[in-house]
């Protein structure tokens, strides 16, 4: 409750420092969206980090984060279908991040650490699978004409991207 509420504080301040340097209603009217949309999305990925923080070992962890890659892909779908070049490119790089820094590490210690032929490891085979194929899934939102086709951020956003995927292992 203290965490909705504070994350809820923080976005109507930025939201009212924001809205008083322009003060159309479209204008207005956005800012209020964006508020809806990335209270959620921070819920959610407050909500992950906790579960990040408690997560037992390596394969825990790459569970976690792809559960996060997962809600921050949804939020990119989403975005995709807008013509914000700058929001696709900022959560394209926050997914980036999250495949880099958490997923790829987190796969490549339990795959060090688990023995091949184990439960475990037949998990690991499932999750790295499946991270890949969701990741590859994303690629498929990334328009290729309009606005958000033409925009070199999002051309960067989706070649970082395609980087840290392909740097997923999926254990034989």
């Amino acid at each position: 409750m203290t965490r909705t509420a504070l994350t809820l504080v923080a976005f109507a301040g930025l939201s009212l420092w924001a809205t008083a340097q322009d003060t159309t209603s479209n204008r207005v009217a956005t800012d209020i969206e964006l508020l809806r949309t990335n209270r959620v999305l921070l819920d959610d990925l407050i909500d992950h980090g906790l579960q990040l923080s408690k997560a037992g070992g390596p394969l825990d962890r790459a569970v976690e984060c792809r559960k996060t890659a997962a809600t921050l892909g949804l939020a990119l779908k989403h975005a995709t279908g807008g013509t914000d070049d700058d929001r696709v490119a900022e959560l394209s790089d926050y997914l980036t991040a999250v495949v880099r820094d958490g997923l790829v590490p987190n796969f490549d210690l339990a795959r060090q650490g688990i023995p091949r032929g184990s439960q475990d490891y037949e998990r690991l085979k499932k999750e790295a699978d499946g991270a890949k194929k969701d990741l590859d899934a994303l690629d498929e939102v990334f328009p290729t004409e309009g606005k958000l086709g033409r925009s070199g951020k999002v051309a960067e956003a989706r070649r970082k991207l395609a980087e840290a995927r392909s740097k997923i292992v999926v254990p034989e």
